[in-house]
C-alpha cells in the first residue's frame, strides 16, 4: 500500500510532466518558420520517365493530345521517330533548368507533362536545325565563302538545335514573370478589399470569394483554384500555400504567410491584411519610381540617336563628298549609318516596353 506522501509524490511528478510538456508545446512555433519555409520550397522533382508522355501508344491521356494541333504533329513525329528523338530527349533532360520544369509549367499554367513538354521541345529544336542546315549551306555556296566556312557549317545544326530547346526551357519562365507583374499590379487593391470585407464581419472563405469574384486579372483566376481546392477537402493553410506554390510573386507569398500565422494564433486579421496591404503599394510606388528614373535617362539617349544622329550622319556625308575630300564615301556606307540609327531607336523603344511591362 501507497502512502498518502508517495501518491503526492507521484501527482507532482505528474503534473510537472504536464507542465513540461505544456511549456515544449508552447516553445514551438505556431507555424514553424523553417517548416513552412520548406512546404513552400515545394516537393523535389520525381524521376523523368518518358514512357509517361502522353504521346507514348501506351499512354492512358493520349485522348487529351487530340485536342491540340501542334500536340497531335508531336505526338505523329514522336510515332515515326521515337529512338532519336527519346534519344535527344534524354540528353535534353540534362541541361541546366530543367530540374524545375515541373514547377515553371504548373506556375506558367501549362497543361503539359514534364516528360511531354521536353519531348515537344526536342522535336522543335530537331525540326529548327534540319530546316535552319541546308538554308544556310545555300547562302554559302551562293556567297562563294571560303572552305574553312563549312567546318562552321556543319556544326550550324547542334548549335540551332541547343539554342531553340534552351529557349523552348525558358519560355514558362517567361509566362512566369509576365504573370508575376500582372498580380503584383492588382495585389494591393486585392488585399485592401479582402481587409475590408473581412473588417465588415465577413468570414476568411466568403471574403476570399467576394475577391474572386472581382475582376483583379490572374490573381482572381489563382483565388478561384484556391477555392477549388478548398471545396474539394482541402484545409485553409494548405490552400495558401498551394497558391504560394504556384506563383512567383514576393509580395503574395509574404501576404500568405502573415495571413497563415493570423489565422493560427487568432490575431486581427483585417488589420494584418491592410498593413501588407501598405507595404505592397509602397514597394510598387519605390519600383515606379525607380521606373521614371531610368526612363529619363533612357530619354535623353533616345533623343540622341533619333535627333542628333541623323543631323550628324547628313553633315558627315556631305563633308566627306567634297571635292577636297576627295568625295570617297560611297552612298551605300551613308545608307547603312542611317539604317543603324534606325534599329537602335527600335531597340530603345523595345527596351522601354520591356521596362514598362515589368512595372
Amino acid at each position: 500500500m501507497q502512502s498518502d506522501e508517495d501518491r503526492d509524490a507521484l501527482d507532482i511528478e505528474k503534473i510537472i510532466k504536464r507542465l513540461k510538456a505544456a511549456q515544449s508545446e508552447a516553445k514551438r512555433p505556431v507555424i514553424g518558420e523553417g517548416s513552412l519555409r520548406e512546404r513552400l520550397e515545394g516537393r523535389p522533382e520525381s524521376v523523368i520517365d518518358f514512357s509517361k508522355t502522353p504521346f507514348a501508344p501506351a499512354a492512358s491521356d493520349q485522348a487529351a493530345v487530340q485536342k491540340d494541333s501542334f500536340l497531335t504533329f508531336v505526338g505523329r513525329f514522336y510515332a515515326a521517330f521515337q529512338r532519336p528523338v527519346s534519344w535527344l530527349a534524354n540528353v535534353v533532360s540534362k541541361m541546366p533548368g530543367v530540374s524545375a520544369l515541373h514547377a515553371d509549367l504548373e506556375a506558367a499554367d501549362i497543361n503539359l507533362s514534364v516528360e511531354a513538354y521536353i519531348i515537344a521541345s526536342t522535336i522543335t529544336g530537331m525540326i529548327a536545325a534540319f530546316f535552319s542546315f541546308p538554308l544556310l549551306g545555300l547562302i554559302i555556296a551562293a556567297a562563294k565563302l571560303s572552305p574553312a566556312v563549312f567546318g562552321f557549317w556543319v556544326l550550324l545544326a547542334p548549335a540551332v538545335f541547343f539554342a531553340t530547346v534552351l529557349v523552348a526551357l525558358y519560355y514558362p519562365k517567361t509566362l512566369i514573370t509576365e504573370k508575376t507583374t500582372r498580380i503584383n499590379r492588382e495585389l494591393p487593391f486585392a488585399l485592401r478589399h479582402l481587409s475590408t470585407q473581412i473588417k465588415a464581419g465577413v468570414s476568411f472563405h466568403r471574403a476570399l470569394s467576394s475577391v474572386t469574384a472581382s475582376d483583379y486579372g490572374d490573381l482572381s483566376l489563382e483565388l478561384k483554384k484556391t477555392l477549388k481546392e478548398l471545396e474539394r477537402g482541402s484545409s485553409t493553410e494548405e490552400a495558401l500555400l498551394s497558391l504560394a506554390k504556384r506563383t512567383r510573386s514576393t509580395g503574395l507569398k509574404k501576404a500568405i504567410i502573415q495571413i497563415i500565422r493570423a489565422l493560427k494564433t487568432g490575431g486581427n486579421l483585417s488589420q494584418v491584411i491592410n498593413d501588407i496591404a501598405d507595404d505592397t503599394s509602397f514597394e510598387y510606388q519605390m519600383r515606379l519610381r525607380d521606373f521614371v528614373e531610368k526612363l529619363n535617362i533612357v530619354n535623353v539617349v533616345f533623343t540622341m540617336i533619333a535627333v542628333v544622329g541623323p543631323v550628324t550622319i547628313t553633315i558627315i556625308s556631305a563633308v566627306a563628298q567634297l571635292p577636297m575630300l576627295g568625295g570617297t564615301l560611297p552612298f551605300a556606307m551613308v545608307v547603312a549609318m542611317l539604317g543603324a540609327d534606325v534599329a537602335a531607336m527600335v531597340l530603345i523603344v523595345w527596351f522601354i516596353t520591356k521596362m514598362e511591362s515589368s512595372v
